[in-house]
């Protein structure tokens, strides 16, 4: 019945000339009037609500799937009827629905919509009306000559109902998101203020939502919410350390309006700064205590995690749904304050140092987590790809995407990992050769080990990366990778901690955390799933278009230069030593035609393998190695040609084919 009454609400709104009829019904079917003859009774006053209830669902869902439509129909003189008559559908809502939480976010988003289809004044007059209505109530609770101090939980009279405040709070923070902008910008000085007096003072759920609104407030207006900063993030640590910090929820969401403040401040947003330490404690206290708030919640109101007494199953059960929900939001907004660094104060602190932390959280069990690591990786990628390849991140994106299963996420680090591959090709093709074939071939850290594989003499090694500065979070990158092959094992010679002497009890527990999540990442299957072997394949593909048009990349070294450069008469100048490949100014000298032979073996094992979705791949690689080397002269034998010695693999391979 609701799907029908949404499809015919869309076929109404289709037609400008029924839309006010159509919401004045709807305005009559959930106004209280409506059921006054049915409350003589208790057992009348029961059905009633149920039936109000039911009508107002219906109602919400048939505005908010049709608002957007007609939004973009109505004209600028029909657009302040129509969103009165909305103001008045919602108000009407509201009336005795604040206890429903679904409902009221409805009737909060139908306010928002209004905001949106009317005039700027109507808008602003809109704000200032709920401004005005939140400060006297605010009034009426505080009490004529009493100082402010925290409601009771159970207060049911109309000024001053907790539910009621934590609404008109989201009302406030849903007109700035839909509405916000310069278009509402006189008001946000008046909006911030008085949402700090809700939060200022707690009762039931309202100072949550008065956070969350100044949250919404803070991403519409931008800029324009520098002033209001430290304001809002001294109102987020006194809650915090209050007695009202034990919820569980409240960590997140004072974690989110930190990381709101990263990109209001932008560059302004400094490392050492004040905001910049507020932030950090916002965001990293709120890591750390939602777990423990969470498991107090759970065990009861002695917080020991043993039920109190009278307590019953089902409370544990809705505490530890609200214990993971609280740890799975830490965890995200962490990782989101890492994203809005990189993307709104690069220069606070360095890309490398987030590294870490979105390795550990791709692979999360949480698909929200992984997303938001994969997201920030791509940015990281398409923005610095020389800064990601130095760290060589490349074997624990291939363990992420194996053990991936949301198509957006591995969309992902599919172009993470083909940013990375473009960018660094032309200066170390061997190491991708070596890397992209073990995961092809299947052949797993195991078999790529037991082969013996070891990095060229000029092969780029990767650095060491923190976390952070800090002795709380540092954390190296050995125990953020998995276990590489050791065609591409990183160097074991970290840096030391900045500061950290490595026994503080924090130190220990961060890198205790880190040895067990490298351990998760280590417990991933040997052999890859086909769909990883197949990406690694297309890669290869890549490296001939990715090495460039530098013809030292076709062209080998005479041998008799390799064996020490004074056989045949060469003279050893700077010119030949960076043709013969040696290291010139501590450069990498490493080409694709060096690694010919290991392309033509990986080529003709693809081909001939067992899997047949590799074939295509395989004879794709060989193919590109003909046309990439067939022309090249060998340089030792200039009358023939540099594959013919390589005749007998080829042939094999179109054979078996």
């Amino acid at each position: 019945h609701l799907q029908l009454l949404k499809s015919r609400m869309e076929v109404v709104f289709s037609n400008l000339c029924l839309f006010l009829p159509a919401l004045q019904v709807m305005l009559s079917a959930v106004s209280t009037k409506s059921f006054a003859a049915a409350i003589g009774t208790a057992a009348g006053r029961s059905v009633a609500a149920r039936h109000r209830a039911a009508n107002c669902t219906a109602v919400a869902l048939a505005v908010l799937a049709s608002v957007g439509p007609l939004s973009k129909r109505l004209r600028a003189d029909a657009g302040d009827k129509v969103a009165e008559k909305l103001l008045q559908l919602a108000s009407c809502m509201l009336e005795d629905q604040v206890f429903d939480t679904c409902l009221a976010r409805a009737g909060a988003e139908i306010m928002a919509a209004a905001a949106c289809i009317g005039s700027t004044g109507l808008a602003v007059s809109q704000v200032k009306a709920i401004v005005a209505q939140l400060a006297g109530m605010m009034a009426e609770a505080a009490g004529p000559g009493r100082p402010t101090s925290p409601a009771p939980e159970d207060s049911s009279s109309s000024g001053s109902s907790p539910e009621l405040r934590a609404v008109l709070c989201l009302v406030l923070g849903s007109i700035h998101r839909a509405r916000g902008g310069l278009a509402l910008q006189p008001t946000v000085a008046i909006t911030v203020a008085t949402l700090v007096s809700v939060a200022s003072r707690p009762a039931g759920a309202a100072h949550m939502w008065a956070l969350h609104g100044l949250w919404l407030v803070a991403c519409a207006s931008g800029p324009g919410y520098a002033a209001h900063v430290k304001q809002t993030l001294q109102l987020a640590l006194e809650l915090l350390v209050s007695s009202f910090g034990e919820h569980p929820l409240l960590q997140p969401a004072a974690a989110r309006l930190a990381n709101a403040v990263v990109a209001v401040l932008g560059p302004e947003f400094t490392l050492g700064s004040a905001a910049y330490s507020r932030c950090k404690t916002l965001v990293t206290g709120s890591t750390r205590s939602s777990i423990g708030a969470g498991a107090a919640v759970a065990g009861g109101s002695d917080g020991s995690g043993t039920p109190a007494a009278g307590q019953v199953v089902a409370g544990t059960a809705v505490g530890d749904s609200l214990r993971n929900l609280a740890a799975t939001c830490a965890e995200l907004e962490q990782v989101l304050f890492a994203q809005q660094l990189i993307l709104f104060a690069p220069g606070a602190v360095p890309a490398a140092k987030h590294l870490p932390l979105l390795l550990l959280t791709l692979i999360s069990s949480r698909p929200a987590l992984r997303r938001a690591a994969a997201a920030t990786l791509r940015h990281l990628a398409d923005r610095d790809p020389r800064g990601l390849t130095q760290a060589c991140i490349e074997p624990a994106l291939l363990a992420a995407l194996d053990a991936e299963s949301e198509s957006s996420t591995s969309t992902q680090i599919r172009g993470t990992l083909t940013v990375l591959l473009i960018d660094s090709a032309p200066r170390r093709p061997g190491y991708w050769l070596r890397l992209l074939g073990s995961v092809a071939l299947a052949a797993g850290p195991a078999a790529a080990t037991a082969a013996g594989q070891q990095p060229s003499a000029g092969s780029p090694q990767p650095q060491g990366y923190l976390v952070d500065d800090d002795e709380e979070t540092s954390v190296t990158a050995a125990a953020a990778v998995p276990s590489f092959p050791a065609a591409v094992q990183p160097s074991g010679n970290m840096p030391a901690v900045a500061g950290s002497s490595g026994t503080t009890p924090a130190a220990l527990s961060a890198a205790a955390a880190a040895a067990a999540a490298a351990a998760a990442m280590r417990r991933l299957p040997t052999t890859p799933r086909l769909q990883t072997r197949m990406f690694a394949a297309e890669l290869l593909l890549l490296l001939f278009s990715g090495v460039g048009p530098d013809q030292r990349h076709r062209h080998p070294k005479p041998k008799h230069i390799d064996e020490g450069g004074e056989k045949g008469g060469a003279v050893s100048t700077g010119i030949d030593k960076a043709q013969a490949g040696v290291s010139v100014l501590g450069v990498s000298q490493d080409f694709l035609v060096d690694h010919l032979q290991s392309l033509i073996d990986l080529g003709y094992k693809l081909t001939t393998g067992s899997a047949g979705s590799l074939r295509p791949a395989g004879a794709q690689l060989l193919q590109l190695i003909l046309h990439f080397f067939g022309t090249v002269a060998d340089p030792d034998v200039p009358e023939l040609l540099l594959l013919e010695q390589y005749q007998a693999q080829f042939v094999a391979a179109l054979r078996a084919a």
